[in-house]
């Protein structure tokens, strides 16, 4: 159970320092209404993206779906071997479009980003941060319920979800913020782009990998 206290632990670490993190300028939807935030030096970042989430809550039902899908997926790879399941596991988890296309969703966010000088440092990581613990979190269900499923869970388990949702994220960031998806005329467009398969695509083939290589 001690690797369920370092899960914790690491999570809690992680919302501190989401908290802590100030953002400078950002544009928010609120609903059928948008309106301008002024720009406050110490605004938390993480509240925004808090406010965002609040603000969509479509975006906020599929991720908790896909928190969802986390608890019941080790009923489905009940009989698969640990080596090849829990990569795999990790790797779908990454699969969550909707936090994944801040930008791409928001113009005028991204115009506002890119417009103020250090705006690229000062969005991107607290963003991937952001995303390393909606991934991370996904994670921990997915290994909680594995442990009551099938037990064996181990430190090195749990630092293999730590790489799939560190990789995750960093890969979401830089598609977001290189290659955003652009010319979208309804927001169905967006979701279903092409483009959100390449980071999950990414991941998968990095869990056959592991999972060929470790059997």
């Amino acid at each position: 159970m001690a690797v369920f206290w370092i899960l914790a632990i690491h999570s809690l670490f992680l919302l501190l320092v989401l908290w802590r993190a100030d953002a400078y300028s950002f544009y928010f939807v609120d609903g059928k209404r948008s309106r301008t935030v002024k720009s406050r030096r110490h605004v938390l970042m993480f509240a925004y993206f808090v406010r965002y989430l609040r603000g969509h809550k479509n975006y906020l039902a599929n991720t908790g779906i896909l928190w969802g899908l986390a608890l019941v997926l080790p009923v489905f790879f009940e009989k698969t071997a640990d080596t090849f399941a829990l990569p795999m596991g990790f790797a779908l988890l990454t699969f969550n479009t909707p936090v994944c296309i801040l930008l791409s969703g928001d113009p005028a966010l991204e115009r506002a980003v890119r417009f103020l000088a250090g705006q690229g440092k000062g969005f991107c990581i607290p963003y991937g941060l952001f995303l390393f613990f909606c991934n991370f979190a996904a994670d921990v269900i997915f290994l909680c319920s594995w442990q009551i499923q099938s037990g064996g869970v181990t430190a090195r388990m749990a630092g293999m979800a730590a790489v799939f949702s560190g990789l995750g994220a960093v890969l979401s960031v830089m598609l977001e913020w290189f290659f955003p998806v652009r010319g979208w005329k309804i927001e169905s467009d967006l979701w279903h782009h092409p483009r959100k398969y390449v980071v999950p695509g990414i991941m998968l083939m990095l869990a056959g990998g592991i999972s060929h290589f470790t059997k």
